[in-house]
Parts: structure tokens; sequence; C-alpha cells
């Protein structure tokens, strides 16, 4: 343990040895320590503090020499130090990797430090010790009245991260009832700005803060920092106002206000923390696309709540990201993930963060547009020129009173505005017809021509069942509607459109005016209930289209479903009235305007009818088969039914350019005057058997049917049967030469 002595003795007057000088060439400090208490050499107060010191490392040439031999305490001390390590005393730091020269004495000493492989660790402080490749300066210690004084001089340290130079110093009074008082005094250069969180005190700028702190900071270059503390270490002593100070001045720093948010990036900011307050000023940055202009964190003294505040300049596809991929995207759930928002904004953002609760964050977002363009890709809506201000408060939701821009290359105007849990855009401008099929989903366009103003309502929510929603609203003033059955209208006409629909339920209502209601379930071929006249359509039970209601031309009341190869079309009652205008004279006269169809993305359809009713007139039960081709529609298997008569034949419909019917039939019976009473006719001929042959054509479509405008070749034979010249039903006989 001891591998050379050197000691020098002097006798005194009673002949016993003074120790005047030892010397050793190196000495054990941990199996010195581990010896001396071995053999109870020391006080027991020095022996527990050189236990929980735990010295270890080599003093090497170590000389102690006493000028007084016979005062124990008047030894003066000097050796080289060799990776000495102490651990913490109490409120003293913990220190390894000691290099350097020692001089001391009883009351005073001092290590002048020149180490390669130095630890620092202030345990009451600081949640890590600090190590440093490089270390030099000088720490001095002094017994004066009933204190210890531990003072440091200027300390150079050093690591691959950190350039610092600093200096501390520790009054510890020997009185317990006395506050330890702590300084400490850090200069930061050339720093990775990662190492922050080993120079900031959890304890006295408190766990939260130094939590939040710690993990905001993702990366950046500190040109320099200091760092300054002044605290009582002492517990149950008189309080001491802790006092502590940070600044930073950093370059490319990356930080996060919170994981839920875009990172800042690239940033010349500048920290200055005093206690509890905290301050960051950027004076640039980059966040997402967008450059920050300028901004600041500031978090007042002894608060929980961090106010951050920037002013961004950028690319407008920032406020999508900012609406779907941030904290946002939590409030709003995934109502704007297909918004794709592009062109130059300037945005205003606002956060109250809670370091202690980052789930209550209240936001301000406030961004204006310049002329930028917005693509709906759930709907492919494309809206561009949009100028005006949209904002999002985490009190109000998504707002705007006024936007303009353009869509279909119309101008528009837009509003947005959140009640609740519920985000409503309001579109209002003039939509072509040719649009309408875009807009609402539907093949409008095809019957539809003109210019009209329409209102688009998007309702956005977090709940999937009710939202997204998209309304559409017109009175059709300036487009004519070519539709049968007066479902048509001219441009000067208003009739009220309304369009329902949720794309992620696949669920859409229409309303057309007090004359048709339709709801379609669009998830399956065919399940939905088209309503004439007024009322309100609702999805039946099964996969199935219910057909039913009542205008004054028609009633009707039935179902068609979906089969393989065609549709299923049975109606219990199809009651076809004409137009409530005609009169008996006007049966003599032309079709009002011709209608052109294009049947090319209609099913086959096989219909059956239970009660066929044409003009009041009743035609007893038919079926037939629809079989579309172009602007072609046939009407194969003719089968009809009333009384003794039956019916058999087929129809042919062209609804080009000049629109016509064709009809052959074949019909077979007993007593003619029986289909005339029935009609209200009278009994202009009685029979007792009949066979007929028909082949008529007319112009227009089947519905415009007139006894004058028929033309082709008609011929019947009839038994034992007799002509009365009596009745409205004679009018019928003369167009067919019979009187």
């Amino acid at each position: 343990m001891i591998p050379e002595l050197i000691a020098e003795f002097q006798l005194n007057e009673e002949k016993q040895p003074l120790v005047e000088l030892v010397q050793l060439a190196s000495l054990d400090l941990a199996a010195t320590h581990h010896w001396i208490s071995q053999i109870n050499l020391l006080p027991e107060e020095v022996d527990e503090i050189l236990a929980r010191l735990s010295p270890s490392g080599q003093l090497v040439n170590f000389v102690m020499a006493w000028p007084e031999p016979s005062d124990l305490l008047s030894f003066t001390l000097l050796s080289q130090l060799q990776e000495v390590a102490v651990s913490a005393w109490e409120d003293a730091p913990a220190a390894s990797g000691i290099n350097g020269v020692i001089h001391a004495n009883a009351m005073e000493g001092k290590v002048v430090l020149e180490s390669a492989a130095f630890s620092l660790d202030f345990p009451q402080l600081f949640g890590s010790s600090w190590r440093y490749s490089e270390a030099s300066g000088e720490v001095t210690w002094q017994v004066k009245g009933d204190a210890l004084r531990l003072n440091s001089g200027v300390l150079s340290l050093s690591n691959n991260d950190i350039q610092a130079k600093g200096r501390f110093g520790l009054y510890r009074p020997f009185d317990p009832e006395e506050q330890i008082e702590f300084s400490l005094l850090i200069g930061i250069t050339e720093t990775d700005a990662m190492q922050t969180e080993f120079y900031t005190p959890p304890k006295e700028m408190g766990q939260t803060l130094y939590d939040w702190l710690k993990t905001a900071v993702r990366a950046g270059r500190v040109n320099q920092a200091g760092l300054m503390i002044h605290a009582g270490l002492r517990p149950g002593s008189y309080q001491l106002p802790v006092t502590v100070q940070l600044f930073l001045d950093a370059e490319d720093a990356e930080f996060a206000f919170d994981p839920s948010w875009p990172r800042v990036e690239q940033g010349k900011v500048f920290l200055h923390l005093r206690n509890t307050e905290l301050r960051i000023d950027i004076a640039s940055a980059k966040i997402l696309n967008s450059t920050i202009r300028n901004g600041w964190v500031y978090l007042p003294p002894k608060s929980q709540t961090l106010n951050i505040a920037a002013l961004m300049e950028g690319e407008a596809s920032d406020f999508s990201r900012l609406l779907s991929e941030s904290a946002l995207g939590g409030f709003l759930g995934s109502a704007f993930d297909d918004w794709v928002l592009a062109g130059p904004t300037t945005t205003r953002l606002g956060l109250q963060l809670p370091v202690d609760d980052p789930d209550r964050v209240a936001v301000q977002v406030s961004t204006q547009l310049l002329g930028n363009r917005l693509h709906l890709q759930g709907r492919d809506l494309q809206f561009s020129d949009i100028t005006g201000q949209i904002g999002y408060t985490t009190q109000q939701g998504l707002t705007s009173d006024q936007l303009q821009g353009r869509l279909f290359n119309q101008p528009l105007t837009a509003s947005i505005d959140t009640q609740g849990e519920q985000t409503r855009v309001v579109v209002q401008g003039a939509v072509a017809s040719t649009h309408l099929d875009h807009l609402t989903g539907l093949p409008l366009a095809q019957r539809a021509q003109g210019l009209s103003q329409a209102q688009v309502t998007l309702t956005l929510c977090p709940q999937t069942l009710q939202c997204p929603r998209i309304e559409v609203r017109s009175d059709l003033l300036g487009t004519a509607i070519d539709l049968p059955l007066n479902l048509g209208k001219d441009e000067m006409q208003r009739r009220h459109l309304y369009v329902d629909l949720f794309p992620e339920r696949q669920r859409l209502h229409i309303s057309y005016d007090r004359m048709l209601q339709a709801a379609f379930d669009l998830s399956v071929p065919l399940r939905g209930q088209l309503r004439l006249g007024e009322g309100k359509a609702l999805l039946p039970s099964g996969n199935y289209l219910e057909v039913m209601g009542e205008t004054p031309e028609l009633r009707l009341q039935g179902r068609v479903e979906p089969l393989a190869n065609e549709w299923s079309a049975h109606f219990s009652h199809f009651h076809w009235r004409g137009s409530p205008q005609e009169t008996e004279t006007e049966v003599e006269e032309e079709p009002a305007a011709p209608v052109r169809m294009d049947f090319s993305r209609f099913p086959q359809v096989r219909l059956h009818i239970d009660d066929l009713n044409y003009r009041d007139k009743p035609l007893g039960e038919w079926s037939l088969a629809l079989r579309p081709s172009g602007h072609q529609l046939s009407f194969e298997s003719i089968q009809g039914r009333l009384r003794s008569f039956n019916l058999t034949g087929h129809a042919h419909w062209s609804a080009a350019d000049f629109p016509s019917t064709q009809l052959t039939a074949n019909l077979n019976g007993v007593d003619l005057a029986e289909i005339f009473q029935l009609w209200d006719l009278g009994r202009p001929i009685e029979t007792r058997q009949l066979t007929s042959a028909v082949q008529l054509s007319w112009k227009g479509a089947p519905w415009d049917f007139r006894l004058a405008s028929l033309d082709g070749a008609f011929q019947f034979q009839a038994d034992n049967g007799r002509i009365i010249e009596s009745g409205a039903g004679a009018n019928v006989l003369r167009i067919f030469w019979l009187t």
C-alpha cells in the first residue's frame, strides 16, 4: 500500500519523536482510507466525512511537512493528483477524473486542475453529472470562522459538444440553523443545443417546465449561453430566495411546442429564463413550408401555461396540414383530410399550452388567403382565386366572415361558421347546368340547360355518422328543365331544388319543389324511395326502390327490384290522368313539345301493373319488358287484360330529334260495348266476339297518344254485332270510318 516512505523526525524534550516531514512516491487514497478506518486513527466526525467522500485515486509525489512539529494542525500538503474522485458530501459537489496539483493546510487549500476526463456532479441541482474531455482551473477552500468557503476560479471545461467557462462558490456555515448558500456561473460557447438540459436545474425551475424544455429542444447550435444560480441548499433553515437565470442565443434551432404540432426548424432564437419566467424570441425560423418572420414563446412567472405567437408567411398547404395533421386534427376529426389548399398566405398562430396538461391547449390560427386554390378531393371540386381571411380558435372553431373566389369559372362568395362540433362552409354563386352533375353527383345536366344561382353547404364534424354532409339549394331560375310529367320548366320559372348528400354513409335525399321527393342508399345497387308530389321520402327496409305518390297527372304505387340481368317493376296501380288543363276539345291538339331522351344508362326492366288507368278510364292488368338502347326504348311482350278482352303486342319509342311512337297489337274479346260503357262512352257498338289487329304511330312520347294524331292501320272482325249511332263513343268510331 505504501511502496516507499521517507520521513523525518525530531525528538522533543521528553525524547519523544515528532514528525517533521512525510514523503511518498504515491499513495492510493481508497486503500489508505480503508486502512485508516480499520485502525480507528481519526476522530469519528472526520471518519464519517471521509466515508461520505469515499476518496479514490492516487496522490503522486506526496509531501506533507510540519513547520511546528509539536502542532499536528500546522501541516502543509503538496501533491500531484492522479484520477482522484470524491463523492458528494452534503452540499459539496461530487467530482471524478481530478488531475492536477493540490496545495493545502488545515485551514485552506487549493487544487490546480488539469484533467483530460473530468466530471462534476451537483446532485441537489442538476439531474445528471457534467462530463468533460478537458478541464482546467483552480478550486480553493477555506475554513474561516464558523463556516467553510469553497470557491473556484474560472474553470475551462470542454468536450465534443460544449465549450464552457464557469465558476462556483459555496458558503457552508457549521451552525445547522444557518442557510447554506450556493452560487454558480457558467458561460457557454459553440455548443450543441441538446446540451442545455444538462445545465438547467429541474428543481429550481420546476420539474414540469424542465421536462417540457428538455423535450421541446430537438437540435441547434448555441452561439453563446449563460447560466447563473444562487440558492439555499439546506432545508429547514430560513428560506433564501432562489435565483436562476439562463440565456442562450442559438441558430439552426429545432424545437417543438408540443409533440402533436409541427416542429420549428432552422430557428434563430434567443431564450431567457428567469426563475420560473421563460421567454423565447424567434427572429426567424421555418415551420412546414412557411417562414416565421417573428414569434415568441412566453411563460409568465409561476405559471404552467405557455403563450406562443408567430407570424408566418408561406404556402397555403401548411394551413391544410395544420387542420388535419396537427393537434387540430384531434378537434376536427378527419373532416379536413381531403382539403388541399395551395398558394401564398400569411398566417398568425397563437397557442396557450399548459405544460402540465397539453390536452387543454387553446389555439388561435388566422390565415389571410391571397388568390389561393382549394381542391376538395372527396368531391373533386376546384376553387380558385380565393381571397379573404379564414381562422380557427378553440372557442369558436373554424370561421370566416366572407371569402371570395371562383368555382367552375364563376364568381362565388363563401362563409365558414362553427356551432359546437359542427363546422359549416356555405358557398353561394352561379352554377351552369353542365356542372350540376359534378356538384350534386346526379345525372342532371342531360335534362337541364342554363345558369342558376346555387347555395352549397358543406357540414363537417368528427362524427362520421353525421358528417360530412353536402347540401345544394337552388331555385333553378335561369335554367330550363326538360322532364316529362309536368316536371319540366322553362328558364323563367322557379323550381326549388334541394339535394342532401352524406358521402361517408352514402345517403342521398332530393326534393324537387313539391313535385318530386327521393331518398337513396348509394351503397347498394338499388335501395330507395321515389315519391311524386309532396311528402317525405324514406328509405325502405329492403334493397328495392319504392315508387309512389300523386301529381295532377299521375298516381302510382309500386316497387322496383334488381335481378340478375334486369330490374323487376311491380305496380299495384298506375293511373295516368293527363294534364288538369286539358279538356275534351284538347284531345284533338298536338302535344305541346317533344321530349328528347337518352336511355343509354337505363336498365332493362320487366314491368307488371295490376291496375292501369288512363284519363280516369280503367285499362286493366298489364305487363311488358322495357329494352333501352341509346335514344330508343322498346316495349316488348306487351300483355293486357281488361274484363273479357286480352291484348298482346309490342311498341317502340324513338326519343331522338323527331320523337315518335309505334304500336303493334292484337286484341281479342267478347262484347266491346262492355268496354265502352266502362269508359263512359255509351254503347256505340255491340259484339259477341271481337278480333282486332292494330298498327299505329303518333308523334311524341307514348303518353302523347291522341286519337286525332294517329296514323296506321286498324282492322277487326266482329261476330253478331251491331253499330249504334249514339253516345260519346260514336266519335271514336268515326275516327276509324265506322260511321
